[in-house]
C-alpha cells in the first residue's frame, strides 16, 4: 500500500448502495459517512453506460443516498477517534453530530442537461448556475462579453462590464507577471493586492481541468469579486473580494471529435469545492464559507436526475453540519487518506480494496487496492485503462472504440439479451482480515441513463 495512513478516513455505509442516476444520465450512490448524510455519485445511461477509460485514478461522482462527510480543509470525513470510529472497514453506530429541531442548513442542487449538479451563486451581483465540483479548487465564471458561455447567448452568463460598473470586480495585477504561476504552486506569491484598470488590460493564462478522462482547456484571468451563497434555510453568506477565475474563451477539448456528453453547456461556471490547496491563492469561496460558518462536515444528498432509468426525480441538496439519524448506524470507515502535498490535501479520496465483478477480482495480480477520487464535475465512473478493459470484458456492453483505445469522451451502451441487467461491482474499504470487513456493492445497472 503506497498510501500512508496519515489522515482521517472516509466512512461509507455497509448496506447496499442506493445508486440512482443524476440528471441527464448520471447515477449516484449514497453512503453514510460518520456524522453526515453521505451521497456518492456515479453515472447512468440508457443506451449509454457512463463508464470511461482514460485516467490515472478511479473517479466517482458523488451520488444519491447516504452521506459524504468532509472536513473544511482537505480530508473527506471526520476523525474517527472523535466519533467512536474504529478504523477502516468497521460498521459502527454513529449518533448525529447534533440534535436539531430546526431545518438544517443546506444548498439546493439542480442538474444540467449533462447531469452536472448545480448550485445558485451570485458573483458580481449576478445570480449564476455553477457546477458544484468537489475535485477542483477555483470559483470559475464564463465571461459573456468573450462568448465563454455555451451557448454564447446563454442567460445567465457573467458580465464583467456589469461587475465593473458595480465596482465589485478587481483584476489581479499578477496576471501580467510571467514569473508568477497561476495554479496551486503559486501559494503566498499570489497576493492580488494591486489591480489592473480593467479585465481588458489583463493577459490571460492557460490551464486545464481533467473530467471523466477528458482535458478541458481554459484561457483565464485571475480576479476578485463579491459573492453570495444562498442557503435553502433562508440564510445567505456574502463576502467581497473573493478569488474568482474569469474564463475569457469557451473551454475546448483537444483530441476529441465526438463526445457523448457535452459538459458545461447551459451553465455559468464552476464552484470549486475541494480543499483550498488546489486553488492558486489557497483561498476559495467554499473554503471560506466552511471555515467562517463553522461547517465541520457536509453531505451530498443527491436524488436522480430526470433521465435516470431507475428512480423518480426527488430533492437534491448539499447539507451542512448535519446527518440524518437513519444513516448513523450504518457507517463503514475507509482507510486513512494520504496528506502532505497539494493534491492529496485538496482531493476527497479513499482506497477501494478487492474490486470484483461476477466473482472476478479486477485488481488480481496488480494490487489489493486502488485510489478513488470523489469528483462531482462529471457524471461518469472513470477507470484507468487496464481496469476498464478488465471490466468491459465481463459485462454485456458495446463500446464505440476498440480494446486498448482511449474513449475520448465516448460512452458504452448496455446490451439487453433477454432483458438482462448489468451485474454489481463489489469492493471493500480495507484489506482482508478476520473477521472479514463489510463487502459493499454498486449495481452497475444504476450507471445507465436515457440519452435519446
Amino acid at each position: 500500500n503506497p498510501f500512508a495512513p496519515l489522515c482521517p478516513p472516509l466512512a461509507l455505509t455497509a448496506q447496499q448502495f442506493s445508486v440512482v442516476p443524476a440528471m441527464a444520465g448520471t447515477r449516484w450512490w449514497r453512503a453514510a459517512t460518520a456524522g453526515m448524510i453521505t451521497t456518492v455519485m456515479v453515472a447512468p445511461t440508457v443506451p449509454s453506460l457512463c463508464c470511461r477509460r482514460p485516467i490515472a485514478l478511479l473517479c466517482w461522482l458523488l451520488c444519491s443516498g447516504q452521506a459524504l462527510r468532509s472536513a473544511a480543509g482537505a480530508a473527506v470525513a471526520a476523525d474517527d477517534r472523535s466519533h467512536g470510529g474504529t478504523g477502516g472497514g468497521e460498521a459502527t453506530p454513529l449518533a448525529p453530530a447534533r440534535e436539531r429541531k430546526a431545518m438544517p442548513r443546506y444548498l439546493e442542487v439542480s442538474y444540467s442537461a449533462a447531469m452536472q449538479p448545480l448550485v445558485n451563486v451570485s458573483v458580481g451581483g449576478q445570480w449564476l448556475w455553477l457546477v458544484f465540483d468537489a475535485s477542483s479548487g477555483n470559483t470559475i465564471v464564463f465571461v459573456k462579453e468573450d462568448k465563454a458561455c455555451m451557448p454564447v447567448d446563454l442567460e445567465p452568463c457573467y458580465s464583467y462590464k456589469e461587475a465593473e460598473a458595480r465596482k465589485t470586480l478587481r483584476v489581479c495585477e499578477e496576471n501580467n507577471n510571467p514569473s508568477i504561476a497561476h495554479d496551486a504552486r503559486a501559494g503566498p506569491q499570489y497576493n492580488c493586492s494591486t489591480y489592473l484598470k480593467s479585465l481588458s488590460d489583463a493577459k490571460p493564462h492557460t490551464d486545464a481541468l481533467i473530467i471523466d478522462g477528458l482535458e478541458y482547456d481554459q484561457k483565464a484571468v485571475e480576479a476578485k469579486d463579491e459573492m453570495v451563497l444562498s442557503m435553502g434555510s433562508g440564510q445567505i453568506y456574502k463576502r467581497s473580494g473573493m478569488p474568482v477565475r474569469l474564463l475569457v474563451e469557451a473551454m475546448t477539448i483537444p483530441m476529441a471529435s465526438w463526445i457523448s456528453l457535452h459538459l458545461f453547456e447551459g451553465v455559468s461556471g464552476i464552484l470549486g469545492a475541494s480543499g483550498p490547496t488546489l486553488s492558486c491563492r489557497n483561498e476559495t469561496l467554499w473554503s471560506s464559507f466552511l471555515r467562517e460558518e463553522k461547517v465541520d462536515m457536509f453531505a451530498l444528498d443527491f436524488d436522480p436526475p430526470p433521465n435516470a432509468t431507475n428512480g423518480a426525480l426527488g430533492y437534491s441538496r448539499v447539507v451542512l453540519s448535519d446527518i440524518d439519524p437513519k444513516y448513523g448506524k450504518d457507517i463503514v470507515w475507509s482507510q486513512p487518506k494520504q496528506t502532505g502535498d497539494l493534491i492529496n490535501d485538496g482531493m476527497h479520496e479513499f482506497l477501494m480494496y478487492h474490486v470484483e465483478v461476477c466473482g472476478i477480482d479486477l485488481l488480481y495480480n496488480t494490487s489489493s487496492n486502488w485510489l478513488v477520487v470523489i469528483d462531482t464535475s462529471g457524471p461518469c465512473l472513470t477507470l484507468p485503462p487496464f481496469l476498464f478493459d478488465r471490466l468491459v470484458t465481463r459485462i454485456p456492453v458495446d463500446c464505440p472504440f476498440s480494446d486498448g483505445e482511449k474513449s475520448f469522451g465516448q460512452l458504452c451502451s448496455p446490451r439487453r439479451p433477454s432483458g438482462a441487467k448489468l451485474p454489481s461491482l463489489f469492493f471493500r474499504l480495507e484489506d482482508a482480515r478476520e473477521p472479514e470487513p463489510p463487502r459493499l456493492h454498486l449495481p452497475l445497472e444504476r450507471l445507465v441513463f436515457r440519452n435519446g
